[in-house]
C-alpha cells in the first residue's frame, strides 16, 4: 500500500512538473489564448523599444556636437547596449503589470476551451465580494511569500521554504477560477492539500520559468493557463493534453 501510494504521488507530481507544456500547447491551439498571452509582452516591448529609440535619438545631435563624431558614436553604443540592459530587468515587472487586465481574460477563455461553464457576474454585490475574496487572497499570498523568501536565507530549512513558495504559486495561479466562483482562502488551502503532489510539481515549474531569463517573459501566461487546467482537469486528461 505504501509503494503504490508513493508511485501514484510521484506520478502526480511529474504530471503538475510538465503541466506547463500541456499550457504551452494549449495556448498555440488557440488564437484567442495566444493573443491574450502575447499582448503584454507585444506592448512591453514596443513601449521599451519606443523609449531607447527616443532617448537616443535624443541624444544623438548633443553627443555629436560636443564629442565629434567618433567619440559620439562609440559613447551611443555603449548607452544602447546599457539601455538594452536595464530594459531586460524592467521587462519583467512591466509585462506583469500589464499582463493584470489580460490574465483574468485568460483564465476565463481557458475555462471556456475546455469545456468548462464558468459563472456570469451578477450586480454590484457579486463583483463587491469577488473583489473582496482576491484581496484577502492577494494580501495572505503576499504576507507568506515574504516569510518564506527571508526563511529561505536560512540554512537547513531553506529547502522547506522553497517548497513553500511554489505551493504559494500554485495557490496564486488556481485563484482565477477559484475565485470566479466564490471559494475563499479556506478553498484553496483544502483543494492544495487534496491534490498537493500535482501542486507542489507545478509550483515548482512555475517557480523555475519565473527565475530563467527571457523564459520568464512567457511564465505568466503559461502559468494563468496552467493553473486552470490543473484546477479542472483530472490527471487521465491532462496526460493527454
Amino acid at each position: 500500500m505504501p509503494s503504490n501510494w508513493v508511485s501514484r504521488s510521484s506520478r502526480e507530481f511529474l504530471m503538475g512538473l510538465l503541466l506547463p507544456l500541456a499550457a504551452g500547447k494549449l495556448i498555440f491551439s488557440s488564437p484567442k489564448l495566444l493573443l491574450l498571452s502575447i499582448m503584454p509582452v507585444l506592448i512591453s516591448i514596443t513601449a521599451l523599444t519606443g523609449l531607447i529609440f527616443g532617448l537616443v535619438t535624443s541624444m544623438s545631435s548633443y553627443l555629436m556636437a560636443k564629442l565629434g563624431v567618433y567619440f559620439a558614436v562609440t559613447l551611443k553604443v555603449i548607452i544602447v547596449i546599457g539601455l538594452i540592459f536595464v530594459a531586460f530587468q524592467v521587462m519583467v515587472f512591466l509585462i506583469d503589470v500589464l499582463a493584470i487586465p489580460f490574465s483574468d481574460y485568460l483564465a476565463l477563455h481557458t475555462e471556456k476551451s475546455i469545456g468548462q461553464n464558468p459563472p456570469e457576474r451578477a450586480g454590484f454585490g457579486h463583483t463587491f465580494r469577488l473583489l473582496s475574496l482576491d484581496f484577502g487572497k492577494t494580501a495572505l499570498n503576499t504576507a507568506l511569500l515574504a516569510l518564506f523568501t527571508v526563511g529561505t536565507w536560512i540554512p537547513m530549512v531553506n529547502l522547506f521554504f522553497f517548497l513553500g513558495i511554489a505551493l504559494l504559486n500554485t495557490l496564486n495561479f488556481i485563484s482565477y477560477p477559484q475565485s470566479r466562483r466564490m471559494l475563499g482562502v479556506h478553498d484553496s488551502f483544502a483543494w492544495l492539500k487534496k491534490n498537493k503532489s500535482r501542486s507542489l510539481g507545478f509550483g515548482i515549474a512555475t517557480t523555475v520559468l519565473f527565475s530563467i531569463p527571457v523564459i520568464n517573459f512567457f511564465a505568466l501566461p503559461l502559468s494563468v493557463v496552467g493553473g486552470t487546467l490543473l484546477y479542472f482537469k483530472p490527471k487521465q486528461e491532462l496526460t493527454a493534453l
